[in-house]
């Protein structure tokens, strides 16, 4: 939130060997910030799912924005994936494929299936 030079300003009779107590005392006073104002100011992607009902306006978290991606409403499962052999998978859905991530007796493997090379209904 303030960086180091903005910090050295502040205190005149800081020398270079507080550069590290002065960047730590930064630090925490960022934290105690963000835990007052019980809000990050720092630029993040959130994934955020709020229950309630259809309204014309979206009350989020936070703030201020840079972008929305997506606005769904009911959401339902489309698609289910299950992994009986592996020890550990992982399915990641992206526009262009799906993705599937799995660990057999500690080998892994990738595999993707791409939307384009799928059959749909016109």
């Amino acid at each position: 939130m303030i960086s180091l030079e903005r910090l050295k300003l502040s205190v005149p009779s800081a020398t270079a060997s507080d550069e590290r107590l002065l960047a730590l005392l930064g630090e925490a006073a960022a934290d105690a910030v963000c835990s007052w104002c019980n809000r990050d100011f720092a630029l993040t992607e959130y994934d955020e799912v709020y229950d309630g009902v259809p309204s014309d306006r979206l009350l989020l978290r936070h703030y201020p924005l840079r972008g929305v991606h997506d606005v769904r409403g009911e959401p339902t499962v489309v698609l289910e994936v299950t992994s009986a052999a592996s020890e550990l998978a992982r399915v990641t859905v992206t526009r262009e494929r799906l993705e599937l991530f799995r660990v057999t007796s500690g080998v892994a493997a990738v595999d993707t299936v791409a939307w384009s090379d799928q059959l749909t209904l016109g």
